[in-house]
């Protein structure tokens, strides 16, 4: 009970191995708009597209045009309405489900593209919606806005989103057993030198190794 059996280290490999290339993936995304607002271009990201309801990754990527340079110290949100939802369609309320015209936050601490300024969000309906972007800096702010179409749910989308879904359970297993090793460890001190030489004394009073 003191170490991990070689199925459980078999199983944390195998997820984190099968969901590394899937969450690199999601980091690069198509542009899906690009404009310029008061001599800045900025371009938007999403993954995957078309973009569909369930969890969808949106990357903002601004660029000041004179000089050339990239604005990470941005602060960068971003909101959504939707303008005409598909007629008789059920809202979906999953993962990071946004709010219609309440704002999200963005961080580049989001995507390993660490030019990016990203958010994972959730849309709930199919149909036509409008994006906002709004960014505000040192110098000034600005804000760009653009319209989206977004379809329904696919009968795959879980599994082109199971990464994300299987690090929580991921990371609450492993500080579960990691939190169980060391209980285990604390009540039985002698059982983790079992293995160790001893020294003892002989029949003669001399040590013996």
């Amino acid at each position: 009970m003191g170490t991990w059996n070689r199925w459980e280290r078999a199983g944390v490999w195998a997820v984190v191995l099968l969901a590394a290339p899937a969450l690199g993936f999601c980091d690069s995304g198509r542009v899906v708009f690009q404009s310029r607002s008061e001599g800045i271009r900025a371009t938007v990201l999403a993954e995957p597209t078309p973009l569909r309801v369930g969890p969808v990754e949106i990357g903002i990527l601004l660029q000041q045009e004179n000089p050339p340079r990239v604005l990470t110290s941005a602060d960068v949100r971003i909101a959504f309405d939707v303008i005409r939802p598909q007629a008789g369609s059920t809202p979906w309320n999953g993962l990071g489900c946004v709010t219609p015209g309440r704002s999200v936050a963005t961080s580049r601490s989001h995507s390993s593209n660490r030019l990016l300024h990203s958010a994972l969000v959730g849309l709930p309906l199919p149909g036509e919606w409008l994006a906002r972007v709004d960014w505000t800096l040192e110098h000034g702010s600005g804000s760009i806005s653009f319209p989206l179409t977004v379809e329904p749910m696919s009968p795959s989308g879980f599994f082109a989103w199971w990464p994300f879904m299987a690090l929580v359970p991921l990371a609450i297993f492993v500080y579960w057993r990691r939190a169980s090793l060391l209980s285990a460890r604390r009540r039985h001190p002698l059982r983790n030198r079992q293995h160790s030489p001893s020294v003892g004394v002989d029949g003669d009073g001399r040590n013996s190794f």
